[in-house]
């Protein structure tokens, strides 16, 4: 016996929730849901001190990712771009003034926070960027 119309429908609609869906279960975000400003502290393995992170997010794509050693005078600011698909967000930043090859990173949103997910190993370490937590 053919199924039911009222069953077709059933299936239908949970096939469209259910690719609405990431793999978290929840709502794939919209790309604006990543704009917004994010911070990490993460203390060096070599013993060299704390540094604290902030990361901005603009709706118009760019990104800024300013570090700030704890202790010490200044920052080092590094500028680029953002994107994201999904729960991903893709990272791509050039050091002014040249000092570091372009880098390029990847965080998963989870909840309120930017968890990494692919990085330069050699530049941040095996334990990565850390997660940054919106402010």
């Amino acid at each position: 016996m053919p199924p039911s119309r009222r069953t077709v429908l059933a299936l239908v609609a949970g096939a469209l929730v259910a690719s609405a869906c990431g793999t978290h279960g929840t709502p794939i975000p919209n790309e604006n849901t990543f704009a917004g400003v994010y911070t990490t502290t993460l203390r060096a393995a070599s013993g060299g001190g704390e540094r604290t992170m902030t990361l901005a997010l603009n709706l118009d794509r760019s990104a800024t990712l300013s570090t700030h050693f704890v202790g010490r005078d200044g920052e080092i600011v590094d500028r680029g771009t953002w994107s994201a698909v999904g729960h991903r967000l893709n990272l791509s930043l050039a050091t002014t003034g040249g000092e570091r090859a372009p880098q390029r990173l990847a965080f998963e949103l989870r909840d309120d926070a930017l968890a990494p997910v692919a990085w330069d190993r050699a530049l941040w370490g095996e334990s990565g960027p850390g997660t940054y937590r919106r402010k």
